[in-house]
């Protein structure tokens, strides 16, 4: 069974989902701190939505119904912002490049992990 499904029963998309966005966190922290000070806000911003996704989904994921929807989509929002300052920050060459590309790269597993649990929550 590939890491996205759900088992019948189990919580294993969301354990995965979760684990996805903390490293996409971290990576995120990383990224941030090798961008010039001319470039603070695209950092702070990059950071700030990181951060954003597991938290967002962790809070999701210990509610129920509309309340549980609401902060998985906020989650996926979150990475969506987090994908598009990853992406600057490759398309401008500042800062650490090949780590930047890997962010963007889990941002876009990630991406689709958080859409899955939108999905299996009823949305």
């Amino acid at each position: 069974m590939s890491e996205g499904h759900v088992e019948r029963g189990g919580l294993r998309r969301p354990l995965v989902a979760g684990r996805c966005a903390e490293r996409a966190a971290g990576l995120a922290i990383a990224v941030g701190q090798t961008l010039p000070p001319a470039v603070r806000c695209l950092s702070d911003q990059l950071t700030r939505a990181a951060l954003s996704t597991p938290l967002n989904l962790a809070e999701g994921l210990g509610r129920t119904g509309r309340d549980r929807l609401h902060h998985l989509r906020i989650a996926y929002g979150s990475v969506r912002e987090a994908q598009s300052a990853a992406r600057i920050v490759v398309a401008s060459g500042l800062g650490d490049g090949e780590k930047a590309a890997q962010l963007v790269a889990e941002l876009d597993e990630l991406g689709a992990l958080v859409w899955g649990l939108i999905r299996w929550a009823g949305g």
